[in-house]
């Protein structure tokens, strides 16, 4: 499951507590590609009871992934320059 995927891939990469990963994270390419699917079904109006809660996961996944680059930003912005 596309959500499910996802949210492993993040607990992952926020476990390593490192901001440029966090900047730079990026769900795979299948997972997006079951996401596109998702909301084109959407779109039509054919959205499964279960394909609804996944894209809700989805959404929910956005937003904290979201929060998680403005928070790792910050930090980096405040990191000290090296020469």
């Amino acid at each position: 499951m596309v959500a499910v995927d996802i949210l492993d891939e993040l607990a992952e990469m926020l476990a390593k507590a490192n901001p440029r990963q966090v900047l730079n994270f990026k769900p795979a390419p299948q997972n997006l590609k079951e996401l596109e699917g998702l909301l084109l079904k959407k779109s039509a109006g054919q959205l499964t009871y279960a394909e609804e809660r996944e894209l809700d996961k989805y959404v929910l996944i956005e937003n904290v992934l979201g929060l998680a680059k403005a928070r790792a930003y910050q930090i980096l912005q405040n990191e000290p320059l090296h020469p």
